[in-house]
């Protein structure tokens, strides 16, 4: 995609061979007024005949370029716009996953201090995972699996903690991702909203000179001989 600075040189050349085309006319117009006949005035403007025609061509070739890179630009201005809607939809998940740990989270610190008030795991889901870790308990005392409850206890709240601390330092981070995606997207908004504000004008520049602008055809063209 051409950059700003590539546009910005192909609209000031696209300007001055737009002025050149219009100084060029007003030259013609006093040509013809003043030759003393058709075939005079045909050949004085003649020189400002051909460099119409040439920055005619030039002009075209510019608006094809302007064209061209707008169309780039609103391709992607699309993609960032699907971009940030992804990024959004991720947002909205990871913001109602963080809620939800949160919420968990809360309500593991907030239980009692005093271990009969602590809301720990089922007892058989606690026998149940010690078995799958190949953990014995049948030889331990009620204190001794007590406190391998607290154990476990201890763990799964410090999992969940790292797992609010990933959530968080995730959330910012996309934060900051979709907020520069948004910024791009208003950039190349507003590059494009200009670009065609441009070619508008120059396209109405072109379409006045050329209305103004009577160049001989070859019907009109005086035959010799």
């Amino acid at each position: 995609m051409a950059s700003l600075q590539d546009n910005a040189t192909i609209l000031r050349e696209f300007k001055t061979s737009s002025d050149r085309i219009s100084e060029l006319t007003n030259q013609v117009t006093r040509k013809l007024t003043h030759a003393s006949t058709k075939e005079a005035g045909f050949e004085a403007i003649r020189p400002e005949a051909d460099e119409i025609n040439l920055h005619f061509a030039r002009i075209r070739e510019y608006q094809r370029l302007l064209n061209a890179h707008a169309a780039a630009y609103k391709q992607t201005v699309n993609a960032a716009m699907a971009e940030a809607d992804r990024l959004n939809s991720t947002m909205q998940a990871l913001t109602y996953e963080k809620s939800r740990v949160v919420q968990e989270i809360h309500e593991l610190q907030s239980a009692p201090s005093v271990h009969a008030g602590i809301d720990l795991e089922p007892m058989e889901d606690f026998q149940a995972q010690a078995a799958e870790a190949g953990q014995d308990l049948s030889e331990l005392d009620h204190c001794d699996i007590l406190v391998k409850r607290l154990e476990n206890e201890r763990l799964q709240r410090q999992r969940l903690e790292a797992k609010k601390t990933t959530i968080m330092v995730h959330m910012r981070k996309v934060t900051v991702d979709v907020n520069v995606q948004k910024g791009l997207i208003s950039g190349l908004v507003k590059q494009i909203e200009n670009a065609d504000k441009v070619l508008t004008q120059i396209q109405t520049n072109i379409q006045s000179t050329e209305a103004r602008l009577r160049l001989p055809v070859e019907a009109d063209k005086p035959r010799h001989g």
